[in-house]
């Protein structure tokens, strides 16, 4: 027996990645609603599957169209994911108003996990199977994240946020090319330390406040000794 041809088992991989993504978003999905009756809601794990694999094949007919027809595929994507935002939308409009609740996490993960489908099969599949892993993180610890921020003081808070804006406003703007005489300085070199010496000294604090300063020091030591051990040393 003959191996298949290339593109056809390698198209046969994305889809697979592409209803593996649908599948673990799904699995988190279906565990939190495990003791509702069946058909009481809008999406659980088969719908989440499909969903991954819906976005596949679209991402593959997409793919059939791109060289030939480039608007057609464009089209293609843009059609697929509005008709599914619109159904998936209604049906947790619909879910909300019987449970007399307001949420649009399970309409936002299943655009979510369409688009992702789609990607798996026109981008990088790699990316697109981390991006699911890490909503699906997300999803799950939904009570630890509401739990955390109703525990988060404003300095905290700040901090946070100035982390935040240092690594992905201010990182991607700053030169890496060096800068003065004899070498120069490399700019991003030093902002990147300075980074990590706030990334560490943060780590520290909250496993200390977290964990106590018996473990937290040591939890400290440790992530940072990932990062950098001279901003271990520093902090």
């Amino acid at each position: 027996m003959s191996m298949p041809d290339t593109p056809i088992l390698e198209l046969f991989i994305h889809l697979c990645a592409a209803f593996g993504i649908g599948l673990i978003i799904g699995l988190e999905r279906g565990w939190r609603q495990r003791e509702e009756r069946s058909g009481s809601r809008t999406a659980g794990i088969r719908t989440f599957a499909v969903t991954g694999l819906l976005g596949g094949i679209i991402g593959a007919v997409a793919q059939a169209l791109i060289v030939s027809a480039p608007i057609a595929a464009g089209i293609v994507v843009a059609a697929g994911f509005a008709t599914y935002s619109v159904v998936i939308a209604m049906f947790s409009r619909d879910e909300n108003r019987a449970e007399h609740t307001f949420s649009a996490t399970t309409a936002i993960a299943g655009m979510a996990t369409f688009a992702l489908g789609v990607y798996a099969i026109l981008g990088d599949v790699r990316i697109a199977a981390a991006t699911g892993v890490a909503i699906a993180i997300v999803l799950a610890l939904r009570s630890r994240l509401h739990g955390l921020i109703q525990q988060l003081t404003w300095n905290e808070l700040r901090s946070s946020l100035v982390l935040l804006a240092m690594t992905f406003v201010a990182l991607p703007f700053i030169p890496d090319t060096p800068i003065g005489p004899y070498g120069g300085v490399n700019l991003r070199q030093i902002w990147l330390v300075a980074i990590a010496l706030a990334a560490v000294s943060m780590i520290g604090y909250g496993a200390i406040r977290y964990f106590g300063a018996a473990y937290g020091n040591l939890l400290a030591a440790l992530a940072g000794g990932l990062v950098s051990s001279t901003a271990v040393a520093v902090a």
